[in-house]
């Protein structure tokens, strides 16, 4: 497989079986994972997903979680974009992906967008998105400059959280302290997309297909 960079040059993806996932009943089940990295960077990593979402007759949609990789490690970023590529299977009535999305993770590198004011060492606070569980610690305070705010955060140690996003200047919320307006870039590193298919099929029967995760 083939990536063309936007410098005209076309790279080769190498690629390798990893660790098969574990999946939510009643979703896919796996037959096998390929990560297939570019010769550029990580951030030019496509990694790919083959599964079997097996349906059983029933006229309803089935949703499941896809694991990039193992459910437990994350890619390293959050995917620009997810798709569902149909491979083959044994329905002859036309299943297809209704929705896939990403199910973000955990931050991985955080760092200060706004340094706020009015904080002090040890205040605490949550920073917004996911699942509302990446809280931080302020370590350090910027030094006071005559005329200027006082209280920035100069530094600070955080808590992964699950679910999150990539994102710029990502706000946050005060848990202790009074401090206000401290903003950061993180950096999450997805784990799994969930994906529902339409199978509104008469008889069971299987829908193969590739998950692909665009950096």
């Amino acid at each position: 497989m083939f990536i063309k960079h936007s410098n005209g040059q076309k790279y080769l993806l190498t690629s390798f079986t990893t660790t098969n996932a574990t999946f939510l009943t009643p979703g896919p089940v796996t037959t096998g994972q390929v990560v297939a990295p570019s010769q550029i960077s990580q951030n030019e990593t496509t990694f790919i997903e083959k599964f079997t979402a097996t349906d059983t007759g029933a006229g309803t949609n089935i949703s499941g979680v896809v694991n990039y990789i193992d459910g437990t490690n994350g890619i390293g970023f959050t995917p620009s974009a997810v798709m569902v590529v149909r491979t083959g299977g044994t329905d002859t009535a036309g299943a297809y992906p209704v929705t896939v999305a990403d199910n973000g993770g955990p931050i991985i590198k955080a760092g200060i967008a706004a340094a706020g004011s009015g904080y002090a060492i040890a205040d605490t606070g949550v920073i917004t998105g996911g699942n509302s569980d990446a809280t931080y610690t302020v370590t350090s305070i910027l030094p006071t400059v005559i005329g200027g705010t006082t209280g920035g955060v100069a530094n600070f140690t955080f808590v992964a959280g699950t679910k999150y996003a990539s994102g710029k200047a990502t706000a946050t919320t005060t848990s202790t302290g009074s401090g206000t307006g401290l903003t950061l870039n993180i950096v999450a590193s997805s784990t799994s997309a969930t994906l529902t298919l339409n199978t509104s099929l008469s008889a069971a029967g299987t829908f193969k297909g590739v998950l692909i995760a665009l950096p």
